[in-house]
């Protein structure tokens, strides 16, 4: 009997032993895991601070309508352009996503142009054919539209005070934070608009979204941006009076529409919603979405500007 219970006691501590060590294992596994993706995480996020450069391109049918033009921002950079002149006065501003150029923005500067709206479609810093060798995702991004204002106020046949602009993605977060301080924007249309640079990288990051965020909110800041410029949604609190259209396709995996609905709650009136269900991130002209898209584009800045 004392033979069988010493067994039995053996067993239990060799198993207690057997359980310790593959807890330990698994932990050991968990952390080497977790510290491979903190690394991933962070060179990725060294890494869109220097996005690549798209090809800038504008199809030979156009050249003769727009202007090649550079013009400087405060901190010495200088950037690239197209410019068609107004023949009513209105002007709208054109701010491409993060890694796209003013190429990307074409299709909708084209459905103004054709009706008399004059157009300014340029590269931000480190992207198409400008300067600069990093982006910050908006902070020092509104160097560049302050830039192209101070650029199309100057020009005769532009009406300052009936100066628009189309903001797509990480152009859409550039032309909240400005136009939060300069009123001479007037009506504005914010296209796949992220809320913040915390929710995109939650919404992307799934199980390590939270990591992801830590990172990317390191390298912002390093790189000079502080929690406000990073926090967009903030910034549209602070265009009450101004008409603003908030554009977002359902089907968007990288700015969601959870993140859509976060920033028209808390964008100041007037304010609008067009919901597109077949559009991706940029994707409105490409589909089924593409005649209501264009219609409601050209109704809002017809109507507001």
């Amino acid at each position: 009997m004392w033979v069988m219970g010493f067994c039995f006691l053996e067993f239990k501590t060799s198993m207690k032993t057997k359980n310790h060590s593959t807890a330990i294992l698994f932990l050991i596994a968990l952390t080497a895991l977790i510290g491979f993706k903190a690394y991933r995480l962070a060179s990725s996020e060294i890494r869109s601070l220097k996005p690549p450069r798209e090809t800038v391109s504008l199809p030979n049918e156009l050249t003769a309508a727009y202007q090649n033009i550079r013009f400087e921002t405060s901190d010495n950079l200088s950037l690239a352009a197209w410019y068609a002149a107004p023949k009513n006065g209105k002007t709208l501003i054109f701010l491409h996503g993060y890694a796209g150029s003013r190429s990307q923005v074409l299709g909708e500067a084209e459905l103004f142009r054709a009706n008399g709206y004059g157009v300014f479609l340029y590269d931000a810093r480190a992207h198409g054919e400008s300067q600069g060798d990093e982006v910050s995702l908006g902070p020092k991004e509104v160097l560049d539209l302050r830039a192209a204002i101070a650029w199309l106020v100057k020009q005769p046949e532009v009406n300052a005070k009936e100066i628009g602009a189309y903001g797509f993605s990480m152009g859409a977060a550039t032309l909240a934070l400005e136009a939060a301080k300069d009123k001479r924007i007037a009506v504005m249309v914010f296209a796949s608009s992220p809320s913040s640079q915390l929710d995109m990288s939650l919404d992307e990051g799934r199980y390590f979204g939270a990591l992801q965020a830590f990172f990317q909110m390191t390298v912002l800041w390093a790189a000079g941006a502080d929690g406000s410029h990073l926090n967009y949604g903030l910034a549209f609190e602070k265009l009450k009076g101004r008409p603003i259209l908030i554009v977002q396709g359902l089907a968007d995996k990288g700015v969601t529409p959870r993140q859509a609905s976060k920033i028209f709650e808390q964008a100041s009136e007037p304010k609008s919603f067009l919901l597109l269900p077949h559009s991706g991130h940029g994707e409105f002209l490409d589909n089924e979405d593409a005649a209501l898209y264009k219609k409601t584009l050209l109704a809002f800045f017809d109507k507001n500007l």
